[in-house]
Formats: C-alpha cells, sequence, structure tokens
C-alpha cells in the first residue's frame, strides 16, 4: 500500500511540475510582448511621434509582430537602438532576429539579428532610410544557451528526466516488494487459524 501512495503522490507532484513549466512560459510570453510594446513606443519617440498609438501586439507563426496606427518614415538605426535600450533594461537575454516587412506584402525591407549575451550583432543598411509606408516589424526570439540555464535545477528537462527516475524507480521497487511478499507467503502453510514456517519449521 506505501508504494501506491508514494506512486500516487509522486504523479502528483509531475502533473504540477508540468503545469508550472506551461505558466513559466506564458508568463515568459507576457514580458516579451509588455518589452515589445515598449520597443514600439520607444521608436516612435525617436520619430518625434507621442501621439499615434502602438497597435496590439500579436504572434504570428513563431514570430511577434510591432504594428502601428499610421505611417512613416525612418532609418534602421532607430528600430536597431530602441530595440537594444529596452531589451537591456527589461533584461532580456534571449537574442532576436528583426524583420521589417510593408504591410500586406511579405517582402521584408530590413532585417537585423542581435545577441546581449554574444554581443554578435549583425545590422545591415545602418543609414538607408526608408521611404514613409506602412511597417510592420517581426521579431522572432532566439532562446539564450546560458551555462546557467543548463544546469539541473534550472533546466526543465532534466526536472522530468529526474520524475521519470523517481518513478521508474517506485514502481520497480513495487514490484520487487510484491514479489518478495508473494515468495514470503509461499513459505508458509495455513494449518487453521496457525501458519506452518517450512523453513524455520515453526
Amino acid at each position: 500500500m506505501i508504494w501506491i501512495k508514494l506512486l500516487k503522490h509522486l504523479f502528483i507532484l509531475f502533473i504540477a511540475v508540468i503545469l508550472f513549466s506551461g505558466v513559466k512560459a506564458e508568463t515568459n510570453d507576457q514580458r516579451i510582448k509588455v518589452a515589445l510594446r515598449t520597443v514600439g513606443h520607444e521608436f516612435l519617440l525617436q520619430l518625434n511621434d507621442s501621439t499615434s498609438r502602438v497597435l496590439p501586439i500579436e504572434k504570428i507563426v513563431g514570430r511577434y509582430a510591432i504594428q502601428f496606427e499610421r505611417e512613416f518614415s525612418f532609418e534602421p538605426d532607430f528600430l536597431f537602438f530602441a530595440t537594444f535600450k529596452v531589451f537591456e533594461e527589461s533584461k532580456i537575454k534571449d537574442g532576436y532576429i528583426v524583420e521589417v516587412e510593408e504591410c500586406g506584402t511579405n517582402k521584408v525591407i530590413h532585417s537585423f539579428e542581435a545577441n546581449l549575451t554574444k554581443n554578435n550583432d549583425l545590422l545591415a543598411c545602418k543609414l538607408r532610410e526608408l521611404p514613409v509606408g506602412c511597417y510592420v516589424f517581426y521579431f522572432t526570439m532566439i532562446e539564450s544557451n546560458q551555462a546557467e540555464e543548463s544546469t539541473i535545477f534550472t533546466s526543465w528537462n532534466n526536472w522530468y528526466l529526474i520524475l521519470i527516475l523517481i518513478l521508474a524507480t517506485a514502481a520497480i521497487g513495487y514490484l520487487i516488494k510484491k514479489r518478495s511478499s508473494q515468495k514470503l507467503k509461499a513459505d508458509f502453510i495455513d494449518i487453521g487459524q496457525f501458519q506452518f514456517d517450512q523453513k524455520r519449521m515453526v
């Protein structure tokens, strides 16, 4: 019975860890959306625009989209510096790829990659001003592979592995106990309300 109870508790713990990891991923997604809205705000301020709106941030096929209320012209440097500043202040360590598309065309007219932990920013066409138009900024997040994230205490994959090993150990222990119990019963002969131990002759 004790093994069955242990298995139940381990199963509940396993479910709790899965649910917690889902909540953590959702929270991270929300943090990124807040940061991107701030990027849009900071970008517009660099264009001396403090009144037009940054439209709701959407996640489309794995990419986050920043859309704006009005058309504008800009230099790519403005977007790079606004993004770098906000991500650094928000302590978001993931690298990212930014693609600028004309609204409704799926044509990438500007893009760059940045990684705050590796300092390997790739920025092309820095000073080439883009004409007035409707633009969407797409952000693709690149997960960071920092050393601390790969430790046994912070890697969810390792937590899953540990839980699987615990469950397997518990199951094996239960089977061993059950088998030894059956073997023990085989050594006894029932005689009325008594049991005769064949091994010890008692």
